[in-house]
């Protein structure tokens, strides 16, 4: 059973869906791989072809390898979430709740979940001087303009960490700020 749209219903393209990203084609890649293995190997001259094909299923493993160890562990200092984590590292503690005001990207989970048993709680503008006030030791992450605007005069206890970084979900630069409430 087929459910489609009416934008994709009316659409002149041959497709049901109306974007083409590389990343719905992937699923196919380990079939054609095994595909073009079999029909390497069945070819004539099967033994030299048998070890090129070795020696490049090899080198290309390596590689793969070498970029998916490599690129995320150099990649992650520009983003945004990570820099909030190292920059407020020292100051987070296990039993701290955690909400984000605009700014709700899986990275920011993936990194202060590694330190904080909280769950990310996303927030309005409207909920957020109520969360930030709530007995327990907790921060809140958010567009730096929405926390001098929301937080103008905050407790001396109050600790404030702010980054800028190119959000690349959005593909564009943001200014956050990391709102700290101790206790």
């Amino acid at each position: 059973m087929f459910i489609c749209s009416r934008a994709s219903r009316s659409s002149s393209s041959s497709s049901l869906v109306s974007t083409k990203l590389p990343h719905y084609t992937l699923p196919a890649f380990p079939l054609l791989a095994l595909l073009l293995a079999r029909r390497w190997h069945q070819g004539t001259a099967a033994e030299s072809r048998s070890s090129l094909f070795a020696r490049i299923a090899v080198a290309t493993a390596c590689v793969w390898i070498t970029i998916a160890l490599a690129v995320p562990a150099m990649a992650a200092r520009f983003f945004p979430a990570y820099q909030l984590f190292q920059a407020s590292r020292a100051s987070l503690q296990p039993n701290m709740q955690f909400a984000a005001v605009e700014f709700q990207e899986p990275s920011l989970v993936w990194y202060f979940r590694s330190s904080v048993e909280g769950f990310l709680t996303p927030l309005n503008k409207r909920r957020a001087s109520d969360f930030m006030n709530a007995p327990e030791p907790r921060f809140i992450v958010l567009p730096t303009p929405v926390a001098g605007e929301l937080f103008p005069k905050p407790p001396a206890s109050w600790r404030f960490f702010t980054v800028s970084a190119f959000n690349i979900t959005k593909g564009k630069r943001v200014d956050l700020t990391l709102v700290l409430k101790a206790e």
